[in-house]
């Protein structure tokens, strides 16, 4: 399951590979594909908690319900920070 979390990473790097090889023209394309990896962390987790392992559990595993969990804390603790971030550094500070 590493496999998942390289995908949105492969996302963020095909959205700045376009940017820089098609410049303006690749604009559209890469602000679409900046956004694929913000719906991949919801996705990534739920893929995680639901799809069986091919081998059996260590005790050092933890449960599947915390990925699902870490899924979702993920994009509030995100979300809050670019708030507080906005909130603490306005335009025109």
């Amino acid at each position: 399951m590493a496999c998942i979390g390289g995908h949105g990473a492969l996302m963020v790097l095909l959205s700045a590979i376009v940017l820089v090889l098609f410049g303006s023209v690749g604009q559209a394309v890469s602000n679409w594909l900046s956004i694929v990896p913000l719906a991949w962390m919801l996705i990534a987790p739920t893929v995680v908690t639901f799809v069986p392992v091919a081998h059996d559990r260590s005790a050092a595993q933890p449960a599947r319900i915390v990925y699902a969990l870490a899924g979702l804390l993920f994009p509030v603790a995100l979300g809050t920070g670019f708030l507080g971030a906005e909130l603490a550094v306005s335009p025109g500070t």
